[in-house]
């Protein structure tokens, strides 16, 4: 996706994570690459959102005295042309999908592949009662959250799950302001499989703000999905790109919905059943929960893994890893209410609340299986097709359990104080 770069020069006022509106204007730069020569003037004055009319539609930024002779430069480039006294750089995402002719053809083709086999792999059922929160007057924000669907090429159940869960939210009274679906979304990552996937979410789909989160299962090679970490990596981000309105360059990212801050981890590197977290991601996972401090509301971090010692009486192998407890100190450093969801597990649901555990201002909670059974912990309800309902309210956050395949909510719900 297209880039503008940020940095900030000497100023005596620095910015909280991204947000840039504590500094003076006098104090910005701007950096960007243009399909084309920026206008030569490089005046620092220079109207930095200034359109080249040959492009109308693709806002072209004016590049500064230091990096103006670069042409379609990566990130790197130009950040390594910057003067040393602009030291906090920020990177931001234009919002345009693909700025590229052969990408666009691309994204096409992905999508006309994928719709063709979303009506062949699922025909959906009769009608669906919509379901409705619990105080619909009072609602803040809900959002939907499933996990390990393991959508599979040769597995009509579970291809058939999705369609179903699809539209159950689609049919709720009140539309989810998102959908996290917490990794292990495919069983193998393959390319048949994704596209299924994002064929029956282009189909069905009707909530505005969907965020992927990866799982082993879509990075590790296996004998049933070839190439190395960056090939499955770069597929994923290639998919999600081309389907979703929420743009992303890397497998962790955030997104700021109606004022809540909603965070993705990821996995930098094939590290097995476990995950890997770089001292890079780490830095800007900082930087997302100093930003979301200052909004006063909870906080929604997702990954597909949980920390080491929450929920280790399960799977003691599948966390986090090595960099369980750096993670740990950084929610623990600012003052954020968060609510962090995991998957992994297939742990199901227990009525004494055995899948949540909460640590002072942490609650974690481990979402069921959406595609298989959840028979790997001591589940009361092991039943697939299940995932999680949050709704905010001014005092406390619900989580409900919904069956979204059966149409149906399960007895259990769980309130937290905010």
């Amino acid at each position: 996706s297209y880039q503008i770069i940020r940095a900030i020069r000497e100023s005596p006022l620095q910015p909280v994570g991204n947000d840039l509106s504590v500094v003076p204007q006098s104090h910005i730069k701007f950096y960007g690459r243009a399909w084309k020569p920026a206008p030569t003037t490089g005046r620092r004055d220079a109207d930095p959102y200034a359109r080249n009319t040959i492009h109308p539609h693709k806002p072209q930024f004016v590049i500064l005295n230091e990096v103006k002779n670069l042409k379609k430069c990566n990130q790197n480039e130009i950040l390594r042309r910057m003067p040393q006294t602009d030291k906090y750089a920020i990177r931001e995402s234009f919002p345009t999908k693909q700025t590229e002719s052969g990408g666009i053809v691309m994204s096409r083709l992905l999508k006309i592949f994928a719709a063709i086999l979303a009506f062949f792999i699922y025909s959906p059922s009769g009608e669906i009662v919509c379901s409705a929160p619990l105080q619909t007057e009072t609602l803040q924000m809900n959002f939907t959250v499933i996990s390990d669907g393991h959508l599979e090429g040769n597995n009509s159940e579970r291809q058939e799950n999705y369609g179903e869960g699809l539209r159950d939210m689609a049919s709720a009274e009140v539309q989810s302001r998102a959908l996290v679906m917490v990794g292990d979304n495919t069983m193998n990552g393959q390319t048949l499989e994704t596209a299924m996937l994002y064929g029956l979410i282009n189909k069905y789909n009707q909530i505005d703000n969907v965020l992927m989160a990866a799982g082993n299962h879509e990075l590790c090679p296996s004998k049933y999905n070839t190439g190395d970490y960056e090939t499955l990596k770069n597929r994923f981000i290639r998919y999600n790109n081309a389907f979703l309105d929420h743009q992303i360059e890397n497998l962790y990212h955030s997104q700021v919905i109606d004022g809540y801050h909603f965070i993705v981890l990821a996995s930098d590197d094939d590290a097995g059943i476990q995950q890997y977290l770089s001292p890079a991601q780490l830095e800007w996972l900082d930087g997302e929960l100093q930003s979301a401090a200052a909004s006063g509301k909870p906080v929604f971090l997702f990954s597909h893994w949980p920390i080491d010692a929450v929920f280790s009486e399960v799977w003691p192998e599948g966390h986090v890893g090595e960099q369980s407890d750096e993670l740990t100190a950084l929610l623990e450093k600012y003052d954020n209410r968060i609510f962090f969801f995991t998957g992994h597990l297939h742990m199901g649901i227990y009525e004494n609340g055995y899948g949540i555990k909460e640590d002072g201002r942490i609650t974690y909670i481990n979402v069921p299986s959406f595609g298989c059974e959840n028979t790997d912990g001591e589940a009361e309800v092991q039943n697939t097709g299940m995932g999680l309902q949050v709704e905010v309210y001014e005092t406390e956050l619900v989580v409900r359990v919904r069956n979204f395949v059966a149409h149906e909510w399960t007895p259990y719900e769980y309130h937290f104080s905010l």
